[in-house]
């Protein structure tokens, strides 16, 4: 099995186990993100759990990058809302939501 297919499979694991607890995949990310995170970086600890504040570089397309963190893994990015990866975390829904939401109150 490719290994990202591996990450995949792990998250959805992972929001399974979240699940119980109570836990959205959208809820995981507005609160519990970094935990997610740190459970896939146990997994796969060649991978990297980021804040994105920590990563203004990653984003080019001026989303607001500050109050999230999700996996990095051999150039693809993870959360608990985007099992299948991205290529830039601007795309995780997480951002996207949030550049919506801006664009929504500058129009």
């Amino acid at each position: 099995m490719a290994i990202h297919q591996q990450v995949t499979n792990y998250i959805y694991y992972l929001r399974k186990k979240w699940d119980k607890l109570g836990y959205s995949r959208r809820s995981i990310n507005t609160g519990q993100c970094e935990n997610f995170a740190r459970d896939l970086k146990k997994k796969f600890p060649e991978g990297k759990a980021i804040w994105g504040d920590d990563y203004p570089e990653l984003f080019i397309n001026g989303v607001d990058n500050v109050g999230h963190c999700f996996f990095e893994f051999k150039g693809r990015y993870y959360d608990s809302e985007c099992s299948s990866s991205v290529k830039f975390p601007e795309h995780l829904p997480f951002y996207r939501r949030s550049l919506s939401f801006r664009e929504k109150i500058i129009s």
